[in-house]
């Protein structure tokens, strides 16, 4: 199989040519702290990730595949292993706000570090996914956790 060589160029083409983050970000405020060197940093570590952990897993997960049983769900080898590291590493939290423990980049970042996961290993990305919903809908509808310990208190 032939190893996955995430598209760098493409991407900063995307990024600074066809959208102008530079200006998108500054006219958000953020241009000092969202540089282009920054957000070439930031994606050139998302590529390594993809490269070196991601892509490789192609081969497990197309022979092992996830199965489900009375214990619960196992994934294919080495797939629990990368979502450590991909949670190690920061990426769930790209785009999170700082109060709970994100980054609070732009989406937009997140977006292309998340294109590049779905290039490496779809099956896997897949997983993330799915907590990244759930990440998006508490921030959009749940409570604070301010609100949450209020109500707590009051009972």
């Amino acid at each position: 199989m032939p190893a996955y060589k995430a598209p760098l160029r493409e991407i900063d083409f995307i990024t600074n040519e066809l959208f102008n983050f530079d200006q998108h970000y500054e006219s958000l405020g953020l241009g000092d702290s969202v540089n282009a060197e920054t957000r070439e940093a930031i994606i050139n570590e998302g590529a390594k990730f993809c490269e070196q952990v991601l892509a490789p897993l192609h081969q497990s997960g197309d022979e092992e595949g996830c199965h489900w049983s009375s214990e619960g769900v196992t994934t294919p080898k080495g797939f629990a292993a990368a979502y450590a590291e991909y949670v190690e590493g920061g990426w769930p939290s790209l785009s999170m706000p700082e109060e709970v423990g994100g980054q609070d980049l732009p989406h937009s970042l997140n977006i292309a570090v998340g294109e590049i996961m779905g290039q490496a290993n779809h099956a896997w990305a897949m997983i993330t996914a799915l907590t990244s919903g759930a990440r998006q809908t508490l921030l959009a509808h749940g409570n604070s956790f301010q609100d949450l310990k209020r109500q707590e208190e009051k009972y």
